[in-house]
């Protein structure tokens, strides 16, 4: 099995199997999460984000988002914690963050998977692809 496979389908079973550190079928996610590596699906690669380059997630309590890269702002709107079927099981749901753009395009969901101060979100398709991120400072 991918390695990238491997480590959403984990997520997802932690998701399940969490009972501590908050309600995982609703998770407390807002704040800042700076993204610290994402995945490129099929491949199973891990990519790390070069400490030079700043992308931060902003999850504000008034259910708005804002992206920005080294400090500039390149996408913001509104967001809702949802649940979603995953793509290859559509008998359970998942906590899941939907993002809006201000001219209401809506983004697929992504799966949420939480633990500490590391959030991870997975597209939800079979590709495995995902972003890490960990709370900001």
């Amino acid at each position: 099995m991918r390695p990238a496979l491997r480590f959403f389908l984990l997520a997802l079973l932690v998701v399940g199997a969490c009972k501590k550190g908050g309600d995982p079928r609703n998770p407390n996610i807002s704040g800042k999460w700076r993204l610290v590596s994402y995945s490129r699906g099929f491949s199973g690669i891990l990519v790390p984000v070069p400490s030079d380059s700043v992308c931060v997630l902003s999850l504000n309590n008034d259910q708005t988002y804002g992206k920005t890269r080294n400090d500039t702002v390149y996408e913001s709107g509104t967001y809702i914690i949802t649940r979603a079927s995953a793509a290859y099981n559509e008998n359970e749901t998942y906590p899941a963050l939907k993002l809006v753009s201000p001219g209401g395009l809506a983004f697929l969901p992504l799966l949420i998977s939480m633990e500490g101060d590391t959030l991870d979100l997975f597209e939800n398709s079979t590709t495995g692809s995902g972003y890490r991120y960990g709370r900001a400072k």
